[in-house]
């Protein structure tokens, strides 16, 4: 049995990170490989994520220390990303924008993918490749 002061200090912590944590109720925490299925709710990555023909009926929001490696994937929201390590995405849609800011890593690159909002890069300090796309807005 644990002293009552303890036990205090346990439920502190865990209200401290759940805090911490950008995560919606309805959004998912990617960190893993996903393949050929449909996520019904919005991906929040902080770590390597990996969409193989994955489709994702939300946005993907990319934070600090996380990355997007798409594969064929079809997402039916934005990819947003602010100070994530690299994003790399190929032979992809992406019905709404693509907004890549302060991006950290050596290379990200969109390349061979449908875009119907806009690309906006922004402030990155790693080397950005944008090839063989069709973007519908600016």
């Amino acid at each position: 049995m644990s002293a009552p002061g303890i036990k205090s200090a346990k439920y502190l912590l865990s209200l401290s990170l759940l805090a911490a944590t950008p995560v919606l109720a309805d959004d998912i925490n990617c960190q893993t490989v996903i393949g050929a299925v449909t996520v019904d709710d919005n991906l929040v990555i902080a770590a390597p994520c990996t969409l193989n023909g994955t489709t994702v009926e939300g946005n993907i929001r990319i934070f600090t220390g996380g990355s997007l490696t798409a594969n064929g994937a079809v997402i039916d929201g934005n990819i947003e990303a602010d100070t994530a390590d690299f994003v790399a995405i190929l032979d992809s849609e992406v019905d709404g924008k693509i907004e890549l800011e302060s991006m950290v890593g050596d290379l990200s690159y969109v390349r061979d993918s449908l875009i119907d909002g806009k690309l906006k890069l922004k402030d990155n300090r790693s080397r950005l490749e944008i090839q063989g796309n069709y973007i519908g807005d600016d």
